[in-house]
């Protein structure tokens, strides 16, 4: 490996596997939601749970585990524990005969759970508590994720330590090392678009090899989290001559756009037969889409005012904010972050030897996959005509930022050994003070 997957990989791994281990069971966002449906496919269930029969069901073991864990008057703090407080949920029981109706664990592709289902099985089959699922899941969810994540460093021509910094925020690691969707989604984004810039800087013609690595990426992304789809617009950005001829530069475009779009509408066609149950009341995906089309002028200034009030909790939420929204990192490591990854931007050189059409093309995939996002949750987490779009982490602008970071100009040369060991002590001093923040949220002497 090179030195930034070399370096990601070591401090990613020890890092996550303490955020594993400290962060409760069930305290992760979403997490007991996103461990039904994990426990549903253990059992065969690779469907999604909704109103339609016949009904989907989870032990009630885990609802009780969530419950206790986080408490009953959330966004209040949670009960503090001892350690040994905090084993003790690995006893509490599965009971996997007692059991209640789930209407809605997500509606995400099944392969987005596909490390934590490795993890989850073998504890549901031997009838362990739900703490000891989460712990398991979550650890080879860390796993996967630094290994494709570090394979994304690896192959990727230009920008190495940005991607390492981009993936060791606490947030991400963090992501990584509970049972969600994050994991897959931002380490099949980072590979998708490592794998686009590798193509857009090669010479000579495109290989069948290079092509069908190109294609698997887009269908790795189409397996995870829904609304990605523009970064397939990065594919543009392979010069021409490289594919034989305006013609079949555009053949390869639309495959390769093909094979992020089509899997991933089908499945969300797919999900919507069970009638999952809506996130929030009052949502109407359709109504509100009939609402942006009829206003789109209206929706764009929607959006815009939600930049505007939003943009610090955006950034909050994509350095970290752990657990429910609880585990907040002193001030100055929010501070701190932003200069750090803007020098970063700067200095880690060479950048990619794109055209300026091929930037053009990678800022664009960018951005629009952000828009994208915002308004797959004005469609899902909204009710229609709301004034601003609710429902937005900053953790979610995680998957298109490595494509931006390809699209922008760096300094000539590679990033100094001095300012890469100040990257990695950043790094690393920014995951202990999480995993502190953890334990002075969760736990009591």
């Amino acid at each position: 490996m090179n030195p930034a997957a070399r370096a990601f990989a070591a401090v990613a791994l020890v890092a996550g596997f303490a955020i594993a281990i400290v962060m409760p069971p069930g305290a992760a966002p979403d997490e007991t939601r996103h461990l039904s449906r994990v426990v549903l496919m253990s059992e065969g269930d690779f469907g999604v749970p909704g109103l339609a029969p016949p009904r989907s069901t989870i032990p009630k073991s885990i609802g009780v585990l969530y419950r206790t864990v986080n408490g009953e008057a959330w966004p209040a703090p949670p009960p503090a524990r001892s350690v040994r407080e905090m084993a003790a949920f690995l006893r509490q029981p599965l009971e996997p005969e007692r059991r209640v109706f789930v209407g809605n664990a997500g509606t995400y592709p099944p392969f987005v759970y596909a490390p934590h289902l490795v993890g989850v099985a073998p504890m549901r089959w031997l009838g362990l508590a739900p703490a000891a699922m989460i712990y398991a899941g979550r650890l080879v969810s860390v796993f996967a994720w630094v290994a494709l994540t570090a394979l994304a460093i690896q192959i990727a021509p230009a920008r190495q330590w940005t991607l390492a910094l981009l993936a060791l925020t606490p947030m991400a690691v963090a992501g990584a090392a509970s049972i969600s969707a994050d994991a897959m989604t931002n380490a099949a984004a980072l590979l998708f678009a490592a794998c686009l810039a590798r193509s857009a800087v090669r010479d000579g013609a495109i290989a069948p090899r290079e092509k069908l690595e190109l294609l698997a990426g887009a269908l790795l992304l189409a397996f995870v989290k829904p609304g990605y789809w523009p970064l397939a617009l990065g594919a543009l950005a392979i010069p021409p001559v490289r594919c034989g001829g305006r013609a079949r530069h555009l053949g390869l475009a639309a495959a390769i756009a093909a094979a992020v779009v089509v899997p991933s509408l089908a499945w969300l066609a797919f999900a919507q037969t069970n009638r999952p149950t809506a996130p929030i009341p009052g949502s109407d995906p359709v109504g509100q889409l009939r609402f942006v089309l009829g206003d789109p002028l209206g929706f764009a200034a929607i959006l815009a005012r939600t930049l505007a009030q939003g943009c610090v909790g955006y950034w909050r939420t994509f350095v970290g904010e752990l657990g429910p929204l609880l585990v907040k990192l002193p001030a100055f490591v929010y501070v701190l972050w932003l200069p750090a990854l803007a020098l970063t931007l700067a200095a880690d050189g060479p950048s990619a030897r794109l055209s300026r059409a091929g930037r053009g093309w990678f800022a664009a995939g960018a951005a629009l996959s952000i828009g994208a996002m915002f308004g797959m949750a004005y469609l899902g987490w909204n009710p229609v005509g709301a004034p601003i779009v609710q429902g937005v982490q900053g953790r979610y602008w995680a998957p298109a930022l490595p494509l931006l970071a390809f699209a922008l100009p760096a300094w000539p040369r590679p990033l100094p050994t001095a300012a890469r060991q100040a990257l990695l002590v950043f790094s690393v001093a920014s995951l202990a003070l999480a995993i502190a923040g953890i334990f002075s949220v969760y736990y009591r002497l």
